[in-house]
């Protein structure tokens, strides 16, 4: 078991087991326990700053970890991708589709305008 021991500055601290990624809490001095000692209290990710979940994600913790569940237009484990509205065809005639949180445009060729011009379906 290979430790990285990190220098005391408060009464104790957590020592990282680098072999298994075992979170091991041991304490560097005879005072009386602390609260977390041993590990046994769960993080609550959803109380962090910057929060766990970004763009308006909600946040739920759980024991070792969270989960986000995203706003309409954001995807990811901390909701902080875009989904590409344009990345399937939904512009027709030519049209350049750009993308937007939640939404799209379509932009019309040079000299065209109107809706059989734009978006699929519109």
């Amino acid at each position: 078991m290979v430790l990285k021991v990190v220098p005391e500055v408060v009464p104790h601290q957590d020592l990282l087991d680098l072999t298994t990624s075992l979170r091991l809490c041991l304490p560097l001095s005879t005072h009386p326990t602390p609260p977390g000692q041993f590990c046994a209290e769960d993080v609550d990710e959803c109380q962090l700053q910057p929060p766990a979940c970004r763009n308006g994600g909600t946040c739920f913790n759980r024991r070792g970890g969270h989960t986000c569940v995203c706003v309409n237009g954001w995807t990811g484990e901390s909701c902080s991708q875009n989904i590409d509205d344009c990345a399937t065809p939904v512009c027709l005639n030519g049209a350049t589709c750009h993308d937007r949180v939640a939404s799209f445009y379509c932009a019309c060729p040079t000299g065209k305008t109107g809706e059989e011009w734009g978006q699929a379906g519109g």
